[in-house]
């Protein structure tokens, strides 16, 4: 066989090459049609997903509003505790309530002490009054 008969006879088999391959191509295609989405259903999806990705962003943006705000009020309520007292202060205010009571627990007494001697003093300078 030289290069014309192998040139002649691809040329009685390439019609029916070229139908089998068409054949082939087309049950591919058709097989495949199948399988994938149409564009129709294509174009919907991405129609829903640009909805939803708008949608995400504004929720997004609500959520990073709400997170600045709450940050500033944390900072505001953070820069309020900073004047509280601690634990260690409140202990230190009990100790000295403690002595105050104690100390006016005496100053009560001695209270006490001085009017009943000043109602003496006064009852018997009345006692004397009356007598003169």
């Amino acid at each position: 066989m030289d290069v014309w008969d192998v040139i002649e006879w691809s040329g009685k088999v390439a019609p029916l090459a070229a139908l089998v391959l068409s054949l082939l191509i087309t049950g591919v295609l058709w097989r495949l049609g199948r399988v994938f989405a149409s564009q129709t259903d294509v174009h919907t999806l991405r129609r829903d997903v640009l909805a939803w990705q708008a949608d995400h962003k504004q929720a997004h943006a609500d959520i990073a509003g709400r997170l600045d705000r709450g940050e500033a009020r944390f900072a505001n309520v953070e820069s309020h505790l900073a004047y509280l007292p601690t634990a260690r202060d409140l202990q230190d205010v009990r100790e000295t309530m403690s002595a105050l009571r104690a100390e006016m627990a005496a100053v009560r007494e001695t209270h006490v002490w001085i009017r009943e001697q000043v109602q003496l003093l006064v009852r018997h300078e009345l006692n004397e009054g009356s007598d003169r």
